[in-house]
């Protein structure tokens, strides 16, 4: 518990950190996660992740479904609802969702 930056995965926080590591092609300020894992694990990573938001996706699906009834547009091909995910994938590879942002940051440098 010493470390204050062990369990922090939020970026606007732990990029203050010494032992931060960036991408490696110093493009980006977030890692990517083919810098992080194999492309065999990576594939299970995106299953992985896929079933958490399908499954999310159908649990609030009537309350997005409201939305799409108040809103007040001819086309409802152009109604869309931007979500943010944040996945904690534990030690012992597996997935948990911690919480869905209704309306999350688009900052590049939060």
């Amino acid at each position: 518990m010493g470390d204050i930056y062990r369990h922090l995965t939020n970026y606007a926080i732990n990029k203050k950190n010494a032992g931060y590591i960036s991408d490696n092609n110093n493009k980006s300020h977030k890692r990517l996660l083919s810098n992080i894992f194999s492309s065999e694990v990576l594939e299970l990573v995106y299953k992985n992740i896929g079933e958490i938001v399908i499954k999310s996706i159908i649990a609030v699906l009537p309350t997005l479904q409201n939305g799409l009834s108040l809103c007040k547009r001819e086309n409802y091909n152009t109604y869309f609802q931007l979500l943010g995910y944040d996945i904690l994938i534990t030690d012992n590879f597996k997935f948990k969702l911690l919480e869905i942002n209704q309306n999350p940051s688009l900052y590049t440098d939060t």
